[in-house]
């Protein structure tokens, strides 16, 4: 839980800046040895909304099966493209955990099972079709805040919490500028967009491809 609680902090500060990673999966997730920080790589695929032209922002990439639906009719990039990959790669740590024997079953310590309970809402919530449902990086962090009984204020240093305070603001202003499909209502994903930047390789910190 706290290394999903830190992932989040990266995807808040990311998603506060325009940018999308557009390939997050449990091979690009490293953590420490004691499995507390997470650090985010392989930015190749990341796009900047303001500072990227059309052409790579339409781009269909990422790993196949974590492509969100909309990536295939080619609408531009958004953060919640990010946040759909965020709820399979916890879908799919929670199904490993549970081929394990680990925290679903009734004999387990109550709080084990609180967190296997918000985890499994989040990755819900993370893989719904349609990505104006789909809840921002900041909303996830901060329910993942309270439910650690981790005041924001105390977690966070004073330039990350400003950051993850100005997500939010940026999530309107991008929200202003996509497009939305007929039918449905003009109520955009969040914020955000992506910067290129030089691929780097890492190692499967959190799981297989």
């Amino acid at each position: 839980m706290v290394a999903v609680r830190s992932l989040l902090d990266i995807l808040a500060f990311t998603e506060g800046r325009g940018i999308v990673h557009r390939d997050i999966k449990a091979r690009n997730v490293l953590l420490d040895k004691e499995m507390s920080t997470a650090v985010l790589i392989d930015f190749g695929l990341a796009c900047h909304l303001q500072q990227d032209d059309a052409e790579w922002l339409g781009r269909t990439v990422g790993t196949r099966k974590y492509r969100p639906p909309e990536m295939r009719d080619a609408r531009p990039a958004h953060p919640a493209l990010d946040i759909y990959c965020l709820g399979l790669m916890i879908d799919k740590l929670l199904r490993q955990r549970r081929k394990r024997g680990g925290s679903s079953s009734d004999d387990a310590p109550v709080y084990d099972r609180s967190d296997t309970r918000l985890l499994e809402e989040l990755a819900e919530e993370c893989t719904l079709k349609d990505p104006y449902a789909r809840p921002t990086a900041a909303d996830i962090l901060r329910r993942l805040q309270e439910h650690l009984g981790a005041p924001l204020s105390r977690c966070k240093s004073v330039r990350r919490r400003a950051a993850l305070d100005n997500a939010s603001a940026a999530a309107a202003s991008v929200r202003s500028k996509l497009s939305r499909p007929r039918g449905v209502e003009p109520e955009s994903p969040h914020g955000g967009g992506a910067r290129r930047s030089k691929r780097r390789r890492g190692g499967d910190a959190l799981g297989e491809n």
